[in-house]
């Protein structure tokens, strides 16, 4: 059993967006990918997420996201 705390997956906000379909397009072309994309919704902000990222893995995740078209992605918790 793995606690939470040792648990070092982290997720990396790709997008922010005001329009919902935009988000689901970019979540659907990430899935599509093969990344584990998820989209949260606050006070009508739609943030596109990628989950289940290994700290180990955060650079180059940020730099396969880069090649498809969405750079600055950063780790959020």
């Amino acid at each position: 059993v793995v606690s939470h705390a040792e648990n070092s997956d982290v997720a990396l906000q790709v997008g922010s967006y005001s329009v919902e379909e935009n988000a689901r397009r970019s979540r659907q072309r990430l899935l599509d990918e093969g990344f584990s994309a998820v989209i949260r919704e606050e006070n009508g902000v739609h943030r596109l997420l990628v989950e289940d990222v290994a700290e180990h893995r955060v650079e180059s995740t940020q730099r396969e996201l880069e090649v498809l078209g969405f750079p600055g992605a950063f780790v959020t918790r």
